[in-house]
C-alpha cells in the first residue's frame, strides 16, 4: 500500500510537472502548452457531433497534438516564432476529406502537410484533402525560412474540419 500511494503521488506530480491532463477530468476545451519539445497532448473526443473544440492558445515549440475529427472539428489560435512549429497528427478514414481553415498577418506564415511530395504546400487550405485510406496526416504550421530569420513572433489561427 505504501508502495502504491507513492506511485500515485509521482503519477500526479508528473502530470503537473507537465502540464497534462487526467483523462478523467479533461473537458472539450484542451490545454496543449507543453513545456518541453517533441511532447504529444490529445484532444480528447466529444459525444456531439458536428460540433468545433477550441484548444488553448499555444506558442508553437516544436509540439505534436494528435486529433480526431470523426466528432467535428477544432480551432486553435497560437503563435510562431523563429523555426519552432506546431504538429499536429490528425487521424483521417478513408474517403473522410478535411478542410483547413487558416489565418495569420504573417506573409510567411504556412500550412503543410510534413514530410509528403504528393500534396502541394498549399493543397490543404486551397482544396482541402480527402483520404483514400484511414491515415494518420502530419499536418504543420510553421514559418518559411526568411520569415523565420527575423525572429519576430507571429499570430494564427487554424481550424481543422473534416467531413
Amino acid at each position: 500500500m505504501k508502495h502504491l500511494s507513492k506511485a500515485l503521488l509521482l503519477a500526479a506530480s508528473t502530470f503537473t510537472l507537465f502540464g497534462c491532463q487526467s483523462p478523467a477530468t479533461s473537458t472539450p476545451t484542451t490545454s496543449t502548452t507543453p513545456t518541453t519539445s517533441n511532447s504529444t497532448a490529445t484532444a480528447p473526443a466529444t459525444s456531439a457531433s458536428n460540433t468545433v473544440r477550441t484548444l488553448n492558445n499555444v506558442t508553437c515549440n516544436n509540439q505534436s497534438v494528435n486529433v480526431n475529427l470523426s466528432t467535428g472539428g477544432i480551432v486553435q489560435k497560437g503563435s510562431l516564432k523563429g523555426y519552432n512549429y506546431c504538429e499536429y497528427q490528425i487521424a483521417l478514414k478513408a474517403g473522410q476529406h478535411l478542410n483547413v481553415d487558416f489565418n495569420s498577418p504573417a506573409i510567411g506564415a504556412n500550412v503543410i502537410v510534413f514530410d509528403r511530395t504528393d500534396l502541394a504546400p498549399t493543397a490543404l487550405t486551397e482544396d482541402g484533402y480527402t483520404a483514400s485510406q484511414d491515415e494518420v496526416l502530419p499536418v504543420r504550421v510553421l514559418l518559411t525560412r526568411n520569415e523565420a530569420r527575423t525572429g519576430n513572433e507571429h499570430p494564427f489561427t487554424v481550424k481543422f474540419t473534416a467531413q
